[in-house]
């Protein structure tokens, strides 16, 4: 199985559920705290064979071509996340997790190459996000993982079916109709959850709706007329890519045994208590002779 983390997600989601966690020097570690916790956590319940952290870069330029406002009222990062951030990075591969980026590439397209060619490879893939442009991906052997503090949900095809009224083809043009806020991608007014779905449900994809344009309200044939293409950039924007780092396989991302000794010296100098002890304890389980004169 290999493991896909969309990091941004998750360091975001530990800064803002762990509050007031820092050094005695003030030094903020609630992100670095939570984000370990929860990959060992996810180590122990899907033992992945193969398991990445998988950084964003810059957005691409194609992308800001086609809307030029896209991700621009996104707030700068809080700066007691970004000091963890080099912290992190040099912690999880001391937990046996291969870390990717590329500076000119969003993290979503990275992990949807990187999932497509896994399941062509013939191994089973888990994405850990809560970004819904994820559930286009949804096929045989590939499922998301999305948590919230309250609990932990697993998306597969059957699901999204079930709760959506959708296929994974019918997402982007969902999201095209409805658009993001968060990104800047500028849907119908008007146009929900609800009628979206139904529409799709009903129609097939957008070209559909538009090839059935009378039989909508009036209302909102007023307000889709002339509208098919700006869903089509939409919908090219939205769109994951899939042929990127096509150098790289699921064996390039086989997970380690951790660094025991370097990530409890590490983690004893960020004052943390619990996790140290927890790792060595699992050191001694794992290796009682090489780890017996180590702690």
């Amino acid at each position: 199985m290999l493991f896909l983390i969309d990091s941004s997600n998750l360091v975001y989601r530990c800064f803002y559920a762990i509050q007031n966690l820092t050094t005695s020097k003030g030094f903020p570690t609630n992100s670095i705290h939570g984000v370990l916790k929860t990959l060992r956590q996810w180590v122990r319940e899907y033992q992945p064979s193969h398991m990445a952290m998988v950084i964003d870069g810059e957005t691409p330029a194609e992308r800001l071509e086609l809307v030029p406002g896209y991700k621009a009222s996104r707030p700068p990062m809080p700066d007691d996340l970004a000091k963890q951030l080099p912290v992190l990075e040099e912690l999880v591969p001391l937990l046996g997790i291969t870390q990717i980026e590329d500076p000119k590439q969003e993290a979503d397209d990275l992990i949807a190459s990187l999932a497509k060619r896994a399941v062509e490879e013939g191994q089973e893939v888990i994405i850990a996000s809560n970004d819904k442009d994820f559930f286009q991906l949804l096929r045989p052997g590939v499922r998301i993982l999305r948590q919230t503090p309250s609990q932990s949900a697993m998306v597969d095809e059957k699901w999204l079916q079930t709760e959506w009224g959708l296929i994974p083809g019918q997402v982007v043009d969902y999201l095209s109709l409805t658009g993001d806020s968060v990104d800047e991608i500028k849907g119908i007014d008007g146009v929900g959850d609800k009628t979206a779905r139904k529409w799709l449900s009903e129609f097939g994809s957008l070209e559909g709706i538009y090839d059935h344009l009378d039989k909508l309200s009036p209302r909102f044939q007023t307000k889709m007329a002339g509208q098919l293409d700006r869903l089509k950039i939409n919908r090219k924007v939205i769109a994951l890519r899939t042929d990127l780092m096509p150098h790289l396989g699921h064996v390039d991302f086989k997970r380690r045994t951790p660094d025991y000794p370097k990530l409890c010296e590490r983690l004893r100098e960020l004052e943390f208590k619990t996790m140290p002890a927890e790792l060595e304890a699992e050191a001694r389980k794992l290796q009682p002779k090489a780890q017996g004169e180590l702690f």
